[in-house]
């Protein structure tokens, strides 16, 4: 039997790995439910700056943030984006960011819930966001 494919955007692959609290509990959680994590391709690079930044402060080794990166970007797979056109009239019909529509105009061309701990996306597209909780 095949699982639930779930929509993510980068802030859930980022706080499976390095969350504090509730955060990491929640992706967490939401892994063990849906293990099947789609989201844009560049999602991984979002989260190879937050290693990066992470290696600079001295909060995780070089070593380490390599290991995260590397199981973060085969547990996730990758789908198309949308067209500019489709994010920039889902920006401004939803007043977010270009980047934030983005992961909103793919879910909707899906035609599924984007899980996300983004307050604005939540706010702005509580017809599509879902957010993520512990349990």
């Amino acid at each position: 039997m095949r699982s639930e494919t779930v929509f993510i955007d980068s802030n859930v692959v980022i706080d499976f790995f390095m969350g504090e609290g509730d955060l990491r509990e929640g992706a967490k959680a939401l892994r063990r439910k849906f293990p099947d994590w789609m989201t844009l391709p560049w999602c991984r690079y979002e989260f190879g700056n937050v290693l990066r930044t992470c290696i600079r402060r001295g909060k995780i080794d070089e070593r380490s943030g390599a290991e995260m990166l590397r199981k973060g970007v085969v547990m996730l797979r990758y789908c198309d984006e949308c067209a500019d056109e489709v994010v920039l009239a889902e920006a401004n019909a939803s007043n977010l960011s270009f980047y934030d529509a983005a992961y909103v105009a793919r879910a909707r061309a899906l035609g599924v819930r984007l899980y996300t701990r983004d307050g604005d996306i939540l706010k702005n597209c509580p017809e599509i966001a879902v957010p993520i909780r512990v349990g």
